[in-house]
């Protein structure tokens, strides 16, 4: 019997979500119309101009719908927030959305099958809170691996991505299981790296002295502040880029860096670090020297 069940579910039932999920994904693509740049041109325009950047994902919509996740409780005036910073049109800050809003060609059949599923049943959800008509730059640029189908060109991504903190002083704002670059060498190039630890779940509950603690902190020499703190960080960038700070919604790059590095196929554990995405907790305590002297204030 479980034989013919797993036959039916394969071969009849999984294939018709997938169509209807391909189909409303279409009809979402015609309706939207985005004009959203590739990764390639992100990074080139991120190197060119200097502008902050944040980022919107799946997550960030979710939360605007008053939702939360594995990371993020449901906060209305996060929400507010998020609509705030999508529709700026700031100079100095580039906003960006999945470039899959307007094409999954060259994505695995799961991120593709991802993503088809999100724009069909969350078409109202963007739509409503998008400028259609808005020039947006690739939410993904920081997830330039394990997506895609040919990995052939990761490596000249990951050059360019290492350009934007070349030779800068660094302030990294991330949680407390991020620990960015920590068993890598993805910032080897910068001048000078420091922290800010902040809580690894619910970090707008302490925004306001997440905030104050960055602005305090980058006014000491920092030339970039890069921010992997979930949804907060697409707040705390704009933020931050009023202020007249450089500041990078960088969420991602490093478990995508250390899967380049692993030569990964699958998304799997990464020592030493939490991965929401499936479900991965790391150790409490990091004894990386390196890592310890560079962080400059914690709130937990």
């Amino acid at each position: 019997m479980n034989g013919i069940k797993d036959f039916i579910l394969k071969y009849a039932y999984y294939p018709c979500i997938y169509f209807r999920n391909y189909i409303g994904y279409s009809i979402f693509k015609l309706k939207a119309n985005f004009h959203i740049k590739d990764t390639e041109q992100t990074i080139d325009y991120i190197l060119e101009h200097h502008p902050s950047v944040v980022r919107y994902g799946d997550g960030e919509y979710r939360v605007m719908s008053n939702s939360g996740n594995g990371f993020q409780n449901p906060n209305p005036e996060l929400a507010k927030r998020l609509c705030e910073v999508l529709n700026s049109s700031s100079s100095n800050l580039i906003v960006c959305l999945p470039r899959t809003f307007v094409s999954c060609k060259g994505l695995t059949h799961f991120a593709k099958n991802f993503w088809y599923s999100f724009c069909y049943t969350n078409e109202e959800l963007i739509l409503s809170n998008t400028d259609t008509q808005k020039i947006y730059y690739d939410a993904l640029f920081t997830r330039f691996y394990m997506d895609l189908k040919d990995k052939s060109k990761v490596a000249s991504v990951v050059e360019k991505l290492k350009k934007i903190w070349d030779g800068m002083n660094v302030l990294i704002v991330e949680g407390e299981f991020s620990r960015l670059g920590v068993g890598n060498d993805l910032f080897d190039n910068a001048k000078s790296i420091r922290r800010i630890i902040c809580p690894s779940q619910d970090a707008f509950s302490k925004y306001d002295q997440i905030l104050s603690t960055t602005l305090q902190n980058a006014t000491h020499g920092v030339d970039l502040i890069l921010s992997a703190l979930g949804m907060t960080a697409t707040v705390l960038c704009y933020d931050l880029s009023k202020a007249g700070f450089w500041a990078i919604d960088i969420g991602h790059i490093d478990i995508e860096y250390s899967w380049f590095k692993m030569g990964a196929k699958h998304k799997c554990s990464v020592p030493g670090k939490a991965m929401g995405e499936i479900n991965v907790t790391a150790e409490d305590n990091c004894n990386d020297a390196n890592y310890i002297s560079s962080i400059v204030a914690t709130i937990i």
